[in-house]
């Protein structure tokens, strides 16, 4: 079955029992699978949120689109059997996308337990924590339409280049305590219990670089000026910009950010000029490590940080 020049050919049959026959195999082995009880899941699901009589007239809506993401092994299911399904439930949607993600492939080769071809999260994981290997794995993703080579290189490389991303970040926030010279422990106290630290911390886990700027920027404001009397102009800049270089660590476009930031609160000129210049010495030697991949990852050690 073939989709297009552009599009990969979709197998329909495969050596299976319990299938229907194809009667001009000359092996005489393969079958086409009839297992339509894989894909009654979309549609449990948009009854539960529902009701049964709102299910089948907003699967009808012309504004409903379908787009479906399976694995190489669920082509059939979620391509045929899906269209199959909607016909004879009078659906007059069909899916808009399919979207399949290849096998991932062991040095080039498919994995095989039978010939000890494999890896198991099980030894992996006495190693090296989940995080870490989640973000290892992370650029094989979805690299070819053949099927993303997984190799042991390129794993250490990228684990390499992920502890040197958390080396950086511990460095950066440790470099802003000595540079602004950050004590005021009374402040410290009410912004890791305060609301506006809560919100930022749900930011890290769920929001954009963008929104957590500018959320933490609000933040900012409305806690200083809420602060007890005692809090000088000076600490107020030595808090703000131990925030930014966090925030730097973050994402290396931020210095591009700044500026914009300077006419909106009172800062020290000779602070500003040391933190600007501290923030472009580390983006040219770290900018090959600091990418949005990576970024995503490192959310999860900065809240910790935070915490």
């Amino acid at each position: 079955m073939d989709f297009g020049r552009k599009n990969s050919e979709i197998i329909l049959t495969r050596i299976f029992e319990y299938g229907l026959p194809v009667f001009d195999d000359p092996s005489q082995e393969l079958t086409i699978p009839l297992w339509f009880e894989a894909v009654w899941g979309y549609f449990t699901g948009i009854n539960h949120i529902t009701n049964s009589e709102d299910c089948l007239r907003i699967l009808n809506e012309d504004k409903t689109k379908f787009s479906v993401f399976m694995g190489q092994d669920n082509l059939f299911h979620f391509s045929v059997s899906l269209v199959l399904i909607h016909i004879i439930l009078n659906i007059k949607n069909i899916p808009d996308n399919l979207f399949v993600e290849p096998f991932l492939k062991l040095e080039g080769q498919k994995f095989s337990t039978s010939r000890d071809h494999a890896i198991f999260a099980k030894d992996i994981i006495q190693y090296l924590d989940s995080d870490t290997i989640r973000f290892g794995l992370f650029p094989f993703y979805g690299s070819n339409e053949e099927g993303a080579s997984f190799t042991l290189e390129r794993f250490k490389e990228n684990i390499a280049a992920y502890l040197d991303l958390i080396e950086f970040v511990l460095k950066q926030i440790s470099d802003s305590r000595r540079i602004f010279n950050f004590t005021n422990k009374e402040f410290i106290r009410k912004w890791k219990f305060s609301d506006q630290s809560k919100q930022l911390i749900d930011l890290l886990e769920n929001g954009g670089l963008n929104k957590i700027h500018d959320t933490l920027m609000k933040n900012y404001e409305s806690l200083i000026h809420s602060s007890d009397s005692d809090l000088t102009d000076e600490a107020k800049d030595k808090i703000f910009y131990s925030i930014m270089v966090l925030m730097e660590s973050l994402c290396p476009k931020f210095v591009d950010r700044i500026k914009s930031v300077f006419g909106r609160f009172r800062l020290n000129t000779n602070t500003a000029i040391k933190y600007r210049n501290l923030i472009i010495e580390n983006e040219k030697k770290y900018i090959k490590e600091i990418k949005s991949g990576m970024e995503r990852f490192s959310l999860y050690y900065v809240q910790k940080i935070i915490k």
